[in-house]
């Protein structure tokens, strides 16, 4: 499962033209991070904790809070 979730990481970075580096210098809540984070929920079963570390987006906690506003707002 998380080599899944790592390969869609590194796909989402290619398309997006990051280094690494992009992760740590991007806000925690960053549209972009959210965006992945969205697509990793979708696409596979890795937890928010796995998520949250990945993307450096803070806790889990506020993964799911992110992830729940914004589908609230497309709604």
């Amino acid at each position: 499962v998380e080599a899944h979730a790592e390969g869609i990481v590194l796909e989402e970075f290619k398309r997006r033209r990051w280094k690494e580096s992009e992760l740590e210098r991007r806000a925690k809540g960053d549209a972009e991070k959210l965006a992945v984070a969205m697509r990793l929920r979708k696409e596979t079963a890795v937890t928010m904790k796995w998520i949250a570390a990945r993307l450096r987006m803070g806790t889990p906690s506020h993964v799911n809070h992110l992830l729940y506003q914004k589908r609230k707002t497309k709604a």
